[in-house]
């Protein structure tokens, strides 16, 4: 006999309102067996349908544990729920949920060891959480700019990473301007050094300079994008291994994808410049194609938002001087 939705919901608020996380892990357990246990299946739907952001809470706080008895597998389990709840399902976020994600958000990305599948979905989870402290709230995420800024030198792939995943308009004085006095110099650093043509660090210099200089443009401190344009351009020309330019030129592409929607004539004539520079440096035709599609993409934007299309003619660096 198939329970019912009352049955459903007094098991809900009994799991849900349960001040420990072992009904939790144990119903996580649970989940995980063979596909003969349907009605888990069928309960944890029903969690995620009418109780997303108290279920989500309990999956966030499942994975953050520090408990032993809380295995790597029923950690990952967790973040692999969460990704299905906020990224699948689409569930939105209240008031609550985003205070209690932006303090456990900071604590799992402190780990030292994250695995590479949920270190994605906790920076998709930070570009949500932000979002709503950003642009709903109107507000700002001050232990993400204190992370983000501390980890800059020592761990600068996380740092960037976590960074690039902002891809909102971020307020200058509260966020932006304290996150470059660590994160600006690392960048720069990194793009600057030809011994780290090689590596990866370069890519993500590259598309983190980038978005630091994005987000500079409308601002006090607008005088820095010059320089960071011009580092840039300058380790593009050193001429790296192809593999490495590409990688760093496609997440390129997707940093600029995510950012077009809150972009003004000033972002788009930026990055078109910026776009056509490199193009006139780089020779292999592979990673012209990933510059033509940004620039198409970028255009068809500009016409829909601010109703012209920029052809290079008005660079942005250019009318620096």
């Amino acid at each position: 006999m198939q329970p019912t939705s009352e049955e459903f919901h007094k098991a809900a608020f009994k799991l849900l309102a349960n001040p420990y996380i072992e009904p939790t892990v144990n119903f996580i357990v649970a989940l995980t067996k063979p596909r003969k246990y349907q009605e888990d299946r069928k309960f944890f739907r029903f969690c995620v349908a009418n109780y997303p952001g108290c279920f989500s809470v309990k999956l966030m706080r499942v994975y953050a544990s520090k408990e032993p008895r809380v295995s790597y597998e029923i950690r990952e389990s967790a973040m692999r729920f969460l990704h299905g709840i906020f990224f699948t399902e689409e569930a939105s976020m209240d008031f609550e949920v985003v205070q209690v994600f932006s303090t456990l958000l900071i604590s799992c990305l402190e780990e030292q060891v994250i695995s590479e599948t949920s270190f994605k979905t906790l920076c998709l989870l930070v570009k949500r959480v932000a979002f709503e402290i950003f642009n709903i709230q109107e507000k700002t995420w001050h232990g993400l700019c204190e992370f983000i800024s501390s980890r800059a030198e020592q761990e600068f792939a996380k740092a960037v990473f976590v960074f690039k995943s902002l891809s909102m308009p971020l307020d200058e004085e509260e966020f932006l301007i304290p996150l470059m006095e660590n994160l600006l110099p690392a960048i720069l650093k990194r793009l600057g050094d030809k011994k780290e043509e090689s590596s990866s660090q370069w890519g993500l210099a590259f598309v983190g300079g980038f978005c630091v200089a994005v987000h500079l443009l409308e601002t006090t401190r607008v005088a820095l994008v010059e320089n960071l344009a011009s580092m840039m351009l300058k380790s593009v020309n050193r001429r790296m291994e192809l593999g490495f330019l590409l990688k760093a030129l496609r997440d390129l592409e997707i940093a600029i994808v995510e950012q077009l929607w809150w972009y003004c004539s000033t972002e788009f004539k930026f990055v078109l410049g910026l776009i056509q520079r490199i193009d006139a440096i780089i020779t292999e035709k592979t990673a012209k194609n990933v510059l033509q599609r940004i620039k198409m993409v970028v255009k068809k934007k500009m016409l829909e938002y601010v109703g012209e299309i920029d052809n290079g003619d008005e660079d942005w660096l250019n009318q620096r001087h």
